[in-house]
């Protein structure tokens, strides 16, 4: 044992050792200096990596000079006191300085990436110049963050003016602080075009895979700004690299139209529409099967007219629109009727409008449903006969109440809310709207149906026949029709009228109309092409059969055989004309069958043929091989009702190699003209009250990339 003046002191030897080993020793024993204690402190490295860059000053110890950039710094008058750290402070903000810097343990950093600090650290000059330094306008960073601003702007419906908001601005400061905002006009004139232009041309893409056969749909609509608007939307098949058909579709045109609204000048717009989306230079042309439209006579005339210069295959009613004018009709029909929900909606305006009314409702609901859920009373649009169903449904639901209200002293007041003269008392008006409702919900489910995204040409028929039966279920149940007997029977006579053209084909000589055969091959060829229908629909003589199996083998041929590579034209029969005049300004290309003569040694081979006869062989073979085809498809059981129809002819390719693609076109055509009418009220929320100067150009830009969104990269 050592003496005490050779003996270190228990607790200065554990705490040494348990900083420098982790060991724990116990405190009661005595470690000699030479023998028993581990050499820790000889271990522990006397010299900071700082002095690799720094020299003691000769002149003044208390001072060490930086080998890098000669600057002097003071390192501790006392030499008990003195340090590293005012050292390797400099060293971090030594420019001069190698990239591989020591720091005080003996670690390695690299200078142009220094450790994260804390917040109260002083940042070195390189990450200062870097935080105050903007983006350039040309760098990655910032074409990125202003073409999500763009996106969002056309996407959310967003105006320009943002991008200048105090709060938008101090939302990016402190998302980014680099990020210099560009100006509401560098947005409107560079980035929403180019967002645009690059939605279009992958929407061209898109359409080089079509099968053939497209359909559109079309509609005018004036804007808040007193401009009237053409919209015109693409629907098409593809065939997916998995086997499977697919349907798609897109907005591509929704352009201010200033020109009288006169099918020459639709057919027009149209005409330059489809010369620029439908044609795909290099590949196959592509068929415009069907154009889908409300009944106004401009736009009816000229899609009828493309059917008759053998450009389109037919023209298709919207089936909502159709239905919306016959109920519309039926609701005016029976004084009654129109008197009743005429009061109904004057009540449920003043419940709106009116405090007093509307305090006493609320009264009289807590009374009447003291324990349940009220519903707000809807007031209907007289031009949507839908939103009479709901305003009456909702009347209905609370009726206690509402009757109440009728008769309440509140309403004495008001001479528009009178008791409709053909009733004695509020509670026979009360009674009769229920069977209101039951004549009207038939037509809501129709129009539900017809306005979904997977409902197609397939079902028009169907749905006709469908409504018709419910409305002759409706005249044979007096029950349910008491009170509307007048309303039901104009009901189904409307529509019963409106639809024979299409039920019962006949022929007509009238310009105006569609022709016996384009009727069948648009709306029973599509009917049977459906194999949850088939033949189901189709009127039972089998003259009717062999016109409509007919229908569908020509309509079949004609696709098929039909490739088109110049751009498409819906012009009228002068501009037709025109054309054909200035094409034969000059000499065409001699033809023999399918040879194009170009010399001598080829214009004598195509002579030396036998005959030109090898178009019609193709045709009567093809026809043939469809008429099989079409055969064994209707003797296949009929898939379910819920089954995808689509599907099922993605499964069939191989079986039904005609038969196939010709239906898949047919299916990605829709029965209503809804479409364009979606696109119209999503315009209506981008030309607002604060945006009534935006450009034409500039709302179908947004609309565009709004609508089709999925083509962004």
């Amino acid at each position: 044992m050592l003496n005490t003046s050779s003996t270190i002191s228990r607790t200065r030897l554990y705490s040494h050792v348990k900083k420098f080993t982790g060991l724990h020793f116990s405190q009661n024993i005595e470690v000699e200096r030479d023998s028993e204690l581990p050499d820790i402190m000889a271990s522990r490295k006397k010299t900071s990596a700082v002095w690799d860059h720094f020299s003691v000053d000769p002149v003044d110890e208390s001072f060490a000079i930086c080998k890098h950039c000669g600057a002097r710094r003071a390192r501790g008058k006392e030499k008990r006191n003195r340090g590293t750290s005012g050292l390797q402070r400099h060293l971090n903000l030594c420019i001069a300085a190698p990239r591989a810097q020591a720091n005080p343990e003996g670690e390695n950093r690299v200078a142009a990436e220094p450790k994260p600090k804390p917040r109260d650290c002083q940042l070195t000059l390189t990450e200062t110049f870097a935080r105050s330094t903007k983006y350039k306008d040309t760098s990655d960073r910032a074409k990125a963050i202003t073409r999500a601003i763009g996106t969002m702007i056309a996407v959310d419906l967003r105006p320009y003016q943002m991008v200048e908001n105090d709060g938008f601005h101090h939302l990016m400061g402190t998302m980014d602080p680099r990020y210099r905002i560009p100006s509401h006009q560098q947005f409107s004139g560079n980035v929403i075009p180019e967002l645009y232009r690059e939605v279009k041309q992958n929407i061209k893409q898109a359409l080089e895979d079509a099968l053939p056969g497209m359909s559109i749909t079309t509609d005018m609509w004036r804007s808040s700004q007193n401009r009237e608007y053409m919209c015109v939307t693409l629907h098409w098949t593809t065939l997916n690299d998995d086997g499977k058909f697919q349907r798609h579709q897109a907005l591509v045109s929704l352009e201010e139209f200033d020109e009288a609204a006169t099918a020459v000048n639709i057919r027009s717009r149209l005409n330059a529409v489809a010369n620029e989306w439908l044609p795909v230079p290099g590949r196959r042309g592509n068929l415009l099967l069907f154009g889908v439209s409300d009944s106004g006579a401009n736009i009816k005339r000229c899609l009828i007219d493309a059917t008759k210069t053998d450009l389109t295959c037919g023209w298709v009613p919207c089936f909502a629109h159709s239905l919306n004018l016959v109920a519309k009709s039926s609701l005016a029909i029976q004084r009654a009727v129109k008197d009743s929900v005429a009061v109904m909606r004057t009540l449920a305006s003043k419940v709106t409008n009116s405090q007093p009314v509307k305090r006493r409702f609320d009264e009289l609901l807590e009374r009447h449903y003291p324990n349940e859920t009220h519903v707000k009373l809807v007031r209907d649009v007289e031009m949507r006969w839908n939103s009479t169903l709901h305003m009456l449904e909702s009347i209905i639901r609370q009726r206690d109440a509402v009757e109440a209200l009728a008769n309440d002293r509140v309403m004495r007041g008001f001479v528009d809310v009178q008791r409709p003269a053909a009733y004695q008392h509020w509670s026979e008006v009360f009674d009769m709207l229920p069977n209101v409702v039951e004549v009207l919900k038939p037509a809501e489910s129709a129009t539900k149906l017809a306005s979904s995204h997977d409902c197609s040409l397939s079902s028009y028929i169907p749905m006709v026949k469908g409504l018709a039966k419910q409305m002759d279920s409706l005249r044979e149940s007096p029950e349910r029709a008491r009170g509307v007997g007048s309303m039901v029977t104009e009901f189904g006579d409307k529509w019963a009228g409106r639809m024979a053209w299409i039920l019962k084909p006949v022929p007509t000589a009238r310009e105006t109309d569609l022709t016996e055969q384009t009727v069948y091959q648009t709306f029973h060829a599509a009917t049977v092409l459906d194999p949850r229908y088939k033949m189901k629909y189709i009127a039972k003589d089998e003259a009717a059969k062999v016109k409509v199996k007919d229908a569908v083998i020509n309509v079949v041929l004609r696709i098929n055989q039909r490739g088109r590579t110049e751009p498409m034209d819906i012009s009228s029969d002068d501009e037709n004309r025109e054309g054909a005049a200035a094409a034969a300004a000059e000499p065409p290309p001699q033809q023999h069958g399918h040879i194009v003569v170009a010399d001598d040694f080829q214009r004598a081979m195509a002579e030396a043929m036998e005959s030109d006869s090898e178009s019609e062989d193709d045709a009567r073979v093809g026809r043939a091989d469809i008429t099989n085809e079409l055969e064994a498809y209707l003797h296949q059981s009929v898939a379910k009702a819920n089954s995808d129809p689509l599907q099922y002819w993605s499964l069939r390719r191989d079986v039904f190699p005609n038969l196939a693609p010709v239906a898949a076109a047919f299916l990605a055509c829709p029965a209503s003209s809804v479409t364009s009418e979606r696109m119209f009220s999503m315009a209506g929320d981008i030309v607002t009250k604060k945006r009534c100067s935006l450009k034409p150009q500039n709302l179908q830009r947004l609309a565009i990339i709004k609508v089709n969104k999925k083509y962004l990269k």
